[in-house]
């Protein structure tokens, strides 16, 4: 009888599907952790952080204008209100110069975290594909709670300005924020494994933190106007311990099934696997993707990240002149009703179109709100910004879905380390050139900023332009198997045109 097998097939991953499978290796295929708590307790680790993070910069933003015009003997607001009626009033220079003074320690701030966390971002993400994401998410946490003690103890001791210095390093040190993303959205790649499940999940995790974030901002300004700023340095520590605690006891391991390697603890081996997607993996085409795409993410992501910082020194700044409560209630307009209005948009659109092109979609939208945002001349104005920004919204989280699907299950982990680089060097990047813009514009017209941001984000659409033009079409493998069930050669076909 003529054997129907096929020797060099058996070391050809490509054939399994097609393969009898042992019901043992199926079984092992299967999670080993509870999806329902994991996505749970990643959600809600997830709205902690980001609504803290928010929460933090609009805090720092008005105590530091704050405390530097009370070191410079400014006994009450009064003296250095940034409202006052009359232009040629000399307490304007002042005015100016004390916001100048802030944005550059919210930079030097914003540096001393971020400079470390580059390091850190470098080689975390990767490691978690050997060694698990729970604990890469469980020592951020911690520096982030050490570090709101400690601006809760130079808030209410009233300590040096620098101590705060100490914290920020500190928690850089763990890669901060930054790596804590990373480590989440990980966990998400690993209970998702379709596209459209996981964007939508990615999506939906930032809505409800929307929501979070939201409340907090709006209790925070409550709280400075009645209580002041110590009171919410305590609430924002205590949500920090809160999301340790549900950490340690009930957020699962969730990369259960690692790849064995001896070189798992040499750096230059995860090194090469984090940026091995852009210089030496696939072929020139695909490294070319990648790079386009992590080009979109940076230019894309940049904007937001001290959107929340600017927007409250501008407020606060003529000729709005807003106190803490009203910046609470519009940063909780525009954390919530984007994100709201770009999930109904989302549902919509991934119906029809692809989730590449719906991030393209939506950046146009981005530079459109932040256009807008810097002509605003009256104070309901900002109150449309939200609406416009709505479609912006769903870009960021398609980016990471579409690199994540890129690179492959087994790689998740190095792939969303490779972001959180990008990321690092965005804040730092940010940091250095909106608070730097903002202090030489203040005295004329603060709104530059806004343009650049704009400019930003109309560039972005011009990258999306030639990650379309250089990606490699989507091949689907068929397997022909005859009625002896004996594997023929595959055939690949373009993804649009699979037989069902």
């Amino acid at each position: 009888m003529e054997s129907h097998e096929h020797p060099e097939s058996t070391d050809d991953t490509r054939l399994l599907p097609c393969e009898p499978t042992d019901p043992q290796e199926e079984n092992q295929g299967q999670p080993e952790f509870s999806t329902l708590r994991a996505r749970v307790v990643s959600a809600l680790v997830f709205m902690f952080i980001v609504s803290n993070g928010c929460a933090c910069d609009s805090l720092l933003a008005q105590y530091l204008l704050s405390r530097i015009a009370a070191d410079q003997g400014y006994s009450n607001q009064t003296e250095f209100d940034p409202c006052v009626s009359n232009k040629s009033d000399p307490r304007i220079q002042k005015i100016n110069e004390l916001q100048s003074e802030t944005s550059d320690v919210i930079m030097y701030l914003s540096y001393l975290q971020s400079a470390p966390a580059l390091f850190a971002c470098v080689l975390v993400g990767s490691y978690t594909d050997y060694l698990g994401r729970r604990l890469l998410v469980l020592v951020p946490v911690t520096t982030q709670f050490l570090r709101m003690i400690l601006i809760g103890a130079v808030i209410r001791f009233h300590l040096p300005i620098w101590v705060l210095y100490i914290g920020f390093t500190v928690d850089g040190m763990s890669g901060s924020w930054f790596s804590l993303l990373l480590a989440l959205y990980a966990v998400a790649a690993d209970i998702h494994k379709d596209g459209q499940g996981r964007s939508f999940w990615l999506y939906f995790v930032t809505c409800t933190n929307a929501l979070m974030t939201s409340s907090t901002i709006v209790a925070e300004g409550y709280i400075i106007d009645f209580l002041g700023f110590f009171f919410v340095a305590v609430l924002l520590a205590a949500m920090l311990f809160c999301c340790l605690f549900i950490t340690v006891l009930f957020l699962p391991e969730t990369r259960k099934k690692r790849p064995q390697q001896q070189r798992v603890l040499n750096p230059l081996f995860h090194m090469r696997r984090i940026f091995g997607f852009y210089t030496f993996d696939g072929s020139v085409r695909k490294r070319v993707t990648f790079c386009f795409g992590l080009a979109i993410f940076f230019f894309g992501v940049i904007n937001d990240l001290y959107s929340t910082s600017v927007d409250t020194r501008y407020q606060i700044h003529q000729p709005f002149c807003w106190k803490s409560s009203q910046i609470g209630i519009y940063n909780a307009v525009r954390g919530t009703v984007p994100f709201f209005l770009g999930g109904v948009l989302l549902t919509i659109m991934q119906r029809c179109v692809s989730d590449e092109k719906i991030a393209m979609f939506g950046i146009i939208f981005q530079g459109g709100g932040y256009l807008f945002e810097a002509f605003i001349t009256h104070s309901w104005q900002f109150f449309l910004v939200p609406v416009i920004l709505a479609p912006g919204t769903m870009t960021i989280p398609l980016i990471r879905s579409t690199m994540s699907l890129l690179a492959g299950e087994d790689r998740h982990g190095a792939m969303f380390s490779s972001i959180a680089v990008v990321e690092t060097v965005c804040n730092m990047a940010a940091s250095s050139v909106f608070n730097n813009i903002y202090a030489a514009t203040v005295a004329t017209w603060a709104g530059t900023v806004y343009v650049v941001m704009a400019s930003f984000s109309f560039f972005t659409f011009l990258l999306f332009i030639l990650f379309f033009s250089v990606r490699e079409p989507e091949t689907k493998e068929v397997v022909v198997v005859d009625p002896d069930h004996s594997i023929q050669t595959p055939e690949f076909e373009n993804q649009e045109n699979v037989l069902s």
